[in-house]
């Protein structure tokens, strides 16, 4: 996985479900499938493409920190 970002270029954390819990719960039929979550802890976003994901990540963060 490690490898497969830094050849997609990809800069910003990422992580593996490797029992796939998450994917199981969440319903992900596809990968890669992104997930944005919010300061809160709440999935705003998910089956993104990756070229949006900034995109997304940048609007959150614009949100004030309550």
């Amino acid at each position: 996985m490690a490898a497969n970002a830094r050849e997609q270029g990809i800069q910003y954390p990422i992580a593996r479900d490797g029992k796939q819990t998450s994917a199981k719960a969440w319903q992900v039929h596809y990968y890669p499938t992104y997930a944005v979550v919010d300061r809160k802890g709440i999935v705003r976003a998910i089956g993104l493409q990756p070229g949006h994901v900034e995109t997304v990540v940048k609007q959150l963060l614009a949100e004030p920190a309550s």
